[in-house]
């Protein structure tokens, strides 16, 4: 598991940054409505997600959901990157709801 998460810990942050960086090109690729506002509005860093990638949503559901996702997620072969898919689910679902309200930067971090 650490090694898997190790490079989210680095002091420069260049393990978080680069599945930020996968994050923005799956948004992209799946939901190109989301990408274009999440673009207008300046937040193409992703880190309003930095939670999630951090600790791969160990904090979001609740312990029998999680179990289930912990399954999936780490059943998978080293790089497979299942919490992508899993960050551009919560962010499709959702996408009405940030676009109608106009969700900023700010508000995002809130929201997510």
């Amino acid at each position: 598991l650490m090694e898997r998460l190790g490079p989210n810990f680095n002091r420069d942050q260049s393990g978080m940054h680069s599945q930020f960086f996968a994050l923005s090109k799956l948004v992209e690729l799946l939901d190109r409505q989301l990408h274009k506002y999440l673009e207008a509005r300046d937040c193409l860093n992703y880190f309003f997600c930095f939670r999630w990638i951090l600790i791969q949503f160990k904090r979001e559901f609740d312990y029998d959901s999680m179990m289930r996702l912990s399954g999936d997620v780490y059943v998978c072969v080293q790089k497979c990157h299942l919490h992508f898919y899993v960050c551009v689910a919560i962010l499709k679902k959702h996408r009405s709801k940030i676009i109608k309200e106009e969700m900023s930067f700010d508000t995002l971090l809130k929201f997510i």
